[in-house]
């Protein structure tokens, strides 16, 4: 059960980052780095 954390955790992290970048793309395409908000 040990052995079974680490890749799980990696896992979750991946697909939470990939689900943010798709959410980004989805929201106009236009990167919002190094732009300040009016």
């Amino acid at each position: 059960m040990r052995f079974l954390f680490p890749p799980l955790l990696f896992l979750s992290l991946l697909s939470l980052l990939a689900l943010s970048f798709f959410a980004g793309t989805q929201n106009g395409a236009r990167p919002r780095i190094g732009r300040a908000p009016e």
